[in-house]
């Protein structure tokens, strides 16, 4: 892989250039006369989210309760010349932190939470904005920042976790003046992880996503994401290579169908001493909106395990194959489970309008591993949130994940798992 990983550093660079070249040399005075100015005319950001999760899990001692509020005081500098600051500190305080185990203090037997309390800089970046009028418009990035691709399956950042997971990272993207194309490419030097200073990675790995909205119903992404990972995720480094499609058609202004499918494969890349293994990814999702009453769907999510399973460590794995956390790890893989590995998961759910401007989901889910012939088991999961205003939200959330009796089921997933969450957000 290393020719590929040349030619990803000279496009790369090729595209920062332009960036700045085309930004120079298009670019109007800023209205800003001087720095000063800049940094006088920013604004502060506050988000503040206080929530109580209780974690019933068949597999550990006692209950998990965890009441944490999350706070994240933020100021973005205003434009000077195409550049912009911004700066973040993020705290998590735990109310207790005996009642529950957060994964980095010493195990005391109780369910699993994973918030553990600390201070740190969440963000701190500096951006360039080419102007549209510019041969290259677009942006530069460099510093600590939040990264979402696509669905966040395997570029996200964990923001159901009160410490959410960022990046140092330098960041460019682009559509070189063409309609619906976009070029991100980036190159991840750390993964600042979801445990506030513990279990953070240190990476080399560029990564490069690529789309384009050929019509207005199908939206067309190719990737490649070049994972090199040491510390708290060592073992999972891989390359990955794959391609998604995705959009919506409103057949009148009534009904809505929506659709998503994704293929991936991957291998262990360039890391040193890994095991050899290759696997893919299979993911399709269609839905159903009717204006007046709601939103039904179903899908189907296969991560394929060749001795080794097919990873995604930087992805956003709580929006996936269910809320109660059981699969985080992808179905494992068989060489560690007794011949049984990876995960098929087939999901319906159901989104109905509700009054009140409440906002609700339920979703049920069977998994059964890819390898081995095992039934995992089956998991109900539901949400239902409310604005009170513009800076106020309340939400509940519910999953209850029932293992299959299946006598091949490895232990990771032959345990009961019920979550609940009761949570107030305050942005501003």
């Amino acid at each position: 892989m290393t020719v590929l990983r040349k030619i990803y550093v000279f496009s790369a660079a090729l595209l920062t250039a332009g960036l700045f070249a085309g930004g120079a040399s298009a670019a109007a005075p800023s209205e800003l006369d001087t720095l000063l100015e800049a940094l006088k005319s920013g604004k502060p950001k506050l988000d503040i989210r206080l929530r109580y999760e209780r974690a019933d899990m068949d597999a550990r001692d006692k209950v998990g309760r965890a009441a944490t509020i999350r706070t994240r005081l933020g100021y973005g500098t205003a434009d000077y010349r195409g550049f912009t600051a911004y700066v973040e500190m993020e705290n998590v305080t735990a109310e207790d932190h005996g009642n529950y185990w957060d994964t980095v203090r010493t195990d005391n037997g109780r369910g699993i939470v994973a918030d553990p309390d600390g201070t740190e800089v969440n963000q701190v970046f500096l951006k360039y904005t080419a102007p549209e009028s510019s041969p290259v418009p677009g942006d530069v990035i460099f510093g600590r920042q939040r990264i979402i691709w696509d669905d966040a399956r395997f570029i996200g950042n964990v923001g159901w976790r009160q410490d959410e997971q960022t990046y140092d990272a330098w960041l460019a993207q682009s559509g070189f003046g063409v309609d619906g194309l976009k070029i991100k490419v980036a190159y991840l030097n750390n993964i600042r992880r979801i445990f506030s200073d513990d279990k953070d990675a240190d990476s080399s790995s560029p990564i490069v996503n690529i789309s384009y909205q050929v019509i207005p119903e199908l939206n067309v992404t190719g990737f490649g994401y070049f994972l090199d990972l040491e510390d708290g995720l060592a073992g999972q480094a891989s390359d990955t290579y794959g391609l998604r499609l995705n959009g919506k058609w409103a057949a009148d202004d009534n009904i809505t169908l929506g659709y998503q499918a994704s293929w991936a494969t991957q291998d262990e890349g360039d890391q040193s001493g890994g095991a050899s293994y290759d696997a893919d990814y299979w993911m399709v999702d269609g839905s159903f909106g009717w204006k007046d009453i709601g939103t039904i769907g179903a899908g189907y999510e296969k991560f394929e395990d060749d001795g080794q399973v097919f990873h995604t460590p930087l992805a956003t794995a709580h929006k996936f194959n269910g809320w109660a956390d059981v699969f985080l790890g992808n179905g494992g893989n068989s060489a560690a489970q007794g011949g049984v590995g990876g995960l098929e998961d087939i999901y319906v759910y159901i989104a109905p309008a509700l009054p009140c401007g409440l906002k609700g989901k339920v979703v049920y889910h069977q998994f059964e591993s890819e390898t081995g012939s095992a039934d995992y088991g089956d998991e109900w999961d539901a949400v239902l949130s409310k604005a009170l205003n513009k800076n106020w939200t309340v939400l509940v959330k519910y999953a209850d994940y029932d293992a299959d009796s299946d006598s091949n089921n490895p232990g990771a997933y032959a345990e009961d798992v019920e979550r609940i969450w009761f949570q107030v957000g305050f942005k501003f």
